[in-house]
């Protein structure tokens, strides 16, 4: 998508939607039409009234009249009701759509976007401003069309009643109409504001409510709610600004309608223009209730305008969303293949699941990388030019010190980003080309950080694939030791967990990450810190479930520790971007260099370093 697409890519959407309820919005425009005419009659009748009845005293047409009157009345009020169901209809039709065209364009966007976007500014454009988008439809634009053609039906029953009064009340209609625009501008200002307002304050609550322990222990919940307080006063300061001016506007409506009629009935009410004119008591009645029915959808078009001021900046910030490139996972993409080393990674994803002693498989995950150069911010690499070739079946240990970009090459080999520079393939294919089914089948990824998700214990594993069975389900529960304490859950594998987890142990949730990676058989695994914040036995575990994968699986394991490394096949030590030093871990220890450093302290009782 090009990004000055964004805005055509909304209205097409909206356009589509609409060319889709062609008799609904056919039906919506007749009622508006009868209902602008029954309108019209009760003022018409009321000059009846007072002219023929009310002056000859009968009482009998003056009832028959009076409920015409409020036939009309109320006709018009079931037409308005039955519009108003409609357009609703309509206006949810829309909302659904614009929400699928955000999400999907969201599936789409790069992780980096994600990364320098505030979680709850996406969650305030993906509800706030989508729901503000749908009030356009439903109370905006539909309402202020209705409300131009009751002026114009005002018009012309004046023009009918008397040209020269219509004339005289016309002449307000620049001094309203400029001043409706003075307002128009200003609410808008306003609402752009407010918009903004709150997306600051749902973003500053989604963190606040996240990081709830790290905010409780170290006792800041003062300035997190002195953070808020800002935010609040800023949502007012721009609330208020819109709302001074929208309470203002409806008072100048009221004055410029009163002053109007006054001069329609000083003007009307001289004897020479009631002759020349031929107007009566009942057309001046009339005219006064013309006027005021004209200057009512004038003053409820001032609160559309606000109505459309906030649809419109929404319409701005969804926009801003659309305008992002989604990620072209095409270019410079490594040629399809449907099988890699006899594995089919075309296809959709399915479980099947092998025990690596009975799996007959050709080994594949064979990872080379070439000049590899990537980095988070423009001008600031994090990997500078780095190079390697990992061959199937081997175990390899990524270690460095914190900033070293370990974790960032993780990134770019599982295919959450695309390299700056260089060539990175896994059996001949670039990850960052292939779909997620394809990924799926080719690599497993634990990332540093276990992320739970609300459901069952089946649901963490599978993300809600139907396709795996229970018996591949129970088999990799085996493999990575978490069996036995998923059978004693009081519903087993189907126990729903809380939120987050917090039903198992951080150990047990890193051994369920374990099992989701693995579930489809990859033959690359990548794990970020698979040990990082357990006890002993749990790292013994989870390092016998990996030895457990024998030869078949190519592993490539970032550890911030080189305690549980003694039997992998090389260490591969990042520093500033670059690989330092690689090879087998007793060649290296005997070597001197950075790995001999790393394990004097942690002899020592030093750490080597975190993610990066």
């Amino acid at each position: 998508m090009k990004p000055t697409s964004s805005g055509s890519l909304l209205w097409q959407t909206v356009r589509s939607v609409l060319k889709g309820a062609v008799p609904l919005l056919a039906c919506m425009g007749v009622m508006a039409v009868c209902a602008v005419l029954l309108e019209l009659w009760p003022p018409l009748l009321l000059r009846r009234i007072v002219d023929d009845q009310l002056k000859q005293f009968n009482p009998v047409g003056l009832w028959q009249l009076a409920w015409l009157y409020l036939l009309a009345t109320v006709a018009a009020r079931v037409l308005a009701f039955s519009q108003s169901y409609l357009t609703a209809v309509v206006g949810q039709r829309i909302l659904l759509r614009l929400r699928l065209l955000v999400a999907e364009h969201l599936e789409k966007l790069p992780v980096a976007y994600f990364d320098r976007t505030p979680v709850g500014d996406i969650m305030s454009r993906s509800t706030n401003d989508v729901e503000a988008v749908n009030s356009l439809f439903t109370t905006g634009v539909v309402g202020a069309i209705t409300d131009l053609f009751r002026i114009l039906g005002a018009l012309i029953a004046m023009f009918v009643i008397s040209p020269v009064l219509a004339v005289v009340a016309m002449v307000s209609m620049p001094v309203v109409f400029i001043a409706a625009e003075y307002f128009r501008r200003n609410i808008r200002l306003g609402q752009r504001g407010v918009r903004k307002a709150v997306a600051d304050i749902n973003s500053h609550l989604q963190e606040t409510w996240s990081g709830a322990r790290v905010i409780h222990v170290y006792g800041r919940s003062g300035r997190f709610l002195g953070r808020l307080l800002d935010h609040q006063r800023n949502y007012h300061r721009a609330a208020d600004k819109a709302a001074v001016y929208f309470a203002f506007f409806p008072g100048v409506l009221e004055i410029l309608r009163v002053m109007t009629i006054g001069a329609v009935l000083w003007v009307g009410a001289r004897p020479a223009l009631m002759v020349s004119q031929g107007l009566t008591v009942g057309d001046l009645a009339a005219f006064a209730l013309l006027v005021g029915r004209l200057f009512a959808p004038i003053q409820e078009l001032s609160q559309e305008y606000q109505v459309i001021q906030q649809a419109l900046a929404g319409v701005e910030r969804i926009a801003e969303v659309l305008k992002e490139e989604p990620e072209d996972r095409t270019a410079n993409a490594a040629p399809a293949a449907s099988t890699v080393d006899g594995r089919d990674v075309a296809g959709p994803a399915s479980g099947h699941w092998q025990t690596c002693s009975g799996s007959d498989r050709t080994s594949s995950g064979r990872l080379f990388v070439t000049d590899l150069e990537f980095g988070y911010r423009p001008g600031v690499p994090v990997l500078k030019g780095v190079s390697l070739t990992i061959e199937p079946g081997e175990r390899v240990a990524i270690v460095g010190r914190t900033g070293a970009g370990k974790t960032s090459l993780l990134h770019l080999i599982a295919g959450i980003y695309r390299p700056w520079r260089g060539l990175l393939e896994i059996d001949g294919l670039a990850p960052i080309s292939l779909s997620p089914a394809q990924r799926r089948r080719l690599l497993g990824v634990v990332p540093q950080n276990v992320q739970m998700f609300p459901g069952t214990v089946r649901y963490n594993i599978t993300l809600g694939d139907e396709t795996l069975s229970l018996g591949e389900l129970e088999q990799v529960l085996e493999a990575v030791g978490a069996a036995g304490w998923v059978s004693r859950l009081p519903e087993g594998i189907d126990t729903v967990l809380g939120p987050g987890g917090t039903d198992v142990s951080y150990g047990e949730s890193q051994m369920l990450c374990l099992a989701r990676a693995l579930v489809y058989d990859p033959p690359l695994l990548l794990l970020d810190e698979p040990t990082s914040g357990v006890d002993a036995a749990t790292e013994t575990l989870l390092y016998q479930a990996l030895r457990g994968l024998g030869g078949h699986k190519t592993l490539v394991l970032v550890s911030h520790r080189l305690s549980g490394l003694d039997d992998v096949d090389r260490v591969i030590i990042l520093a500033n971007g670059r690989v330092v030093q690689d090879g087998r871990p007793e060649v290296l220890a005997a070597r001197g260099g950075w790995y001999h450093v790393f394990k004097e302290l942690e002899t020592l009782g030093w750490k080597v370093g975190g993610n990066s």
